[in-house]
């Protein structure tokens, strides 16, 4: 997961990052997106651009 993570320049999101676009964009929800994601923490500080 941490080589993925290191390399969204390549194109490579793991499901945190798809989510936290999917956000970004408005197509779903913050509320949606965190009841599905595998670790609501780390999206929480995506979302707060922590990581």
């Amino acid at each position: 997961a941490d080589h993925i993570r290191k390399s969204g320049k390549d194109g490579m999101q793991n499901f945190t990052q798809s989510l936290k676009s999917l956000i970004d964009k408005e197509l779903i929800d913050r509320q949606a997106a965190l009841e599905i994601a595998p670790n609501r923490e780390e999206l929480m500080m995506a979302l707060k651009g922590i990581v």
